[in-house]
């Protein structure tokens, strides 16, 4: 969005149809981000393995939330007058109905396009983080309890 500003006007122009994917829980996503600053693996093609606990630094991951929200609307704020389609990450899990979305917008027939990444961190973002606790007291005093 920022390093090509100019292309927002040529989609517009040209009445682009836009696919827009936006992550809704920044702090999972913050948690994703410093998860792959560690270790270097973003995403996983194959089997997933467990990864190791890692340590949070509380203000790198609020910073990461702040700045995901902001990108967030100002994506929907670009794309708001243009014919898009918005996705949210936290969907992929019902993959077949998020797709069949994404046909039917594109206008085109019902293809078989199996997910090729998969989700690396645990179940729990507690069983991924060292410091939890520090973590949970983070998001309370910052208003995000809804991630707790």
């Amino acid at each position: 969005m920022r390093s090509m500003p100019y292309m927002w006007d040529f989609l517009k122009k040209n009445n682009t149809k836009v696919i827009v994917l936006i992550r809704k829980n920044v702090f999972n996503t913050g948690l994703s981000r410093l998860r792959k600053d560690e270790t270097r693996v973003p995403h996983a093609a194959g089997a997933v393995t467990v990864t190791e606990k890692f340590r949070v630094a509380p203000n790198k991951l609020l910073k990461h939330m702040q700045y995901l929200e902001k990108v967030n609307q100002e994506l929907l704020d670009y794309t708001r007058d243009m014919p898009r389609i918005v996705l949210y990450y936290e969907d992929f899990g019902n993959w077949d109905e998020m797709m069949n979305q994404v046909f039917s917008f594109l206008e085109v027939g019902p293809q078989t396009l199996p997910p090729v990444l998969k989700k690396i961190g645990g179940t729990s973002w507690r069983d991924d983080v060292t410091n939890y606790e520090e973590i949970e007291k983070l998001l309370k005093e910052n208003n995000y309890n809804q991630y707790l």
